[in-house]
């Protein structure tokens, strides 16, 4: 399957029509199931563990708003081992574009970035009273790799009062592989990378403590593969390997089409390599023969 791309200006992309003319709808079953299937085996690998305490009144069918911090793009596997019950995914309107129909099938909500959204306040609403589904959201005003350093907005408290439906934090720790990811990358393609500084990140990556964001990362190591912007359009941006691994953790649809995509490359790539190979021979083989017509000619 072959990933259509498109190349817009700012403007272009800021006019684009936001996917919010539909009320939220209950999850995919299937589709659940599916993301929890294919999560389970990245969790393992990183010794994933739950702690559950404080949840008198909460049940497995409970409908609960949940409040979760972002831990280096695990966020969606995470969630889909604690959340017992169907739920709804606060989501951007960016990942929308080009899959509306799959994001809503699992269930995403779509909200637009660092502004007031009434709409989104209704989704919510409606997902609660009248689905009698959870909602995952991630309320940070800030971004850090992974998620425990990020300050929350002033209106979080009210909307939460508002709704009065029980509300669940699920606060997760460790970096998992993302810091060794960066330096491997950063060891590969930059020369002044600060290896020093990279060891001592990596060795307490898994503590319960540790806190690392992109600024942090930038200065104490020099690192090149991110780089980040303060101020009311800034954000944090990434080099294309790193930013498709990022996107590989956030969107098992993506991991899958880059699998596809490469494997339909190099296919590709044989088939090339095969007819190039057959015309490299056909010319070795048409010298040989007429080296040898001119070596037996007779003359007349």
């Amino acid at each position: 399957m072959k990933i259509k791309t498109k190349t817009l200006s700012y403007k272009e992309v800021r006019a684009l029509p936001h996917a919010r003319i539909r009320d939220p709808r209950i999850p995919c079953p299937i589709l659940r199931a599916l993301i929890k299937f294919l999560a389970s085996s990245e969790l393992k690998k990183s010794d994933f563990t739950i702690n559950v305490g404080d949840m008198k009144g909460v049940g497995d069918k409970q409908p609960a708003l949940y409040l979760m911090n972002h831990s280096c793009f695990t966020d969606l596997m995470i969630a889909s081992h604690v959340i017992k019950m169907p739920y709804n995914i606060i989501a951007t309107t960016d990942a929308f574009v080009g899959k509306e129909f799959l994001m809503r099938a699992i269930g995403c909500i779509p909200t637009q970035k660092f502004q007031p959204d009434i709409k989104l306040v209704k989704d919510i609403s409606f997902a609660l009273t009248k689905l009698k589904t959870s909602v995952l959201m991630y309320p940070e005003a800030g971004y850090s790799f992974d998620g425990t350093t990020t300050t929350l907005p002033d209106s979080l408290g009210k909307m939460i009062k508002m709704f009065n439906y029980p509300v669940v934090m699920i606060l997760s720790h460790g970096a998992f592989n993302t810091v060794e990811f960066l330096g491997i990358w950063e060891t590969l393609h930059n020369p002044n990378f600060n290896p020093i500084e990279f060891e001592g990140f990596r060795k307490e990556a898994g503590l319960n403590a540790f806190t690392l964001s992109p600024t942090r990362w930038i200065e104490a190591t020099n690192a090149i593969g991110i780089f980040s912007n303060s101020g009311r359009y800034g954000g944090t941006y990434a080099q294309t390997d790193i930013a498709f691994e990022f996107a590989s953790w956030i969107s098992v649809e993506f991991r899958l089409y880059l699998v596809m995509e490469f494997q339909r490359l190099k296919a590709k790539e044989q088939e090339l390599l095969g007819w190039s190979a057959k015309r490299e021979l056909s010319k070795i083989n048409y010298r040989i023969h007429t080296d040898a017509i001119k070596s037996h000619l007779m003359a007349y």
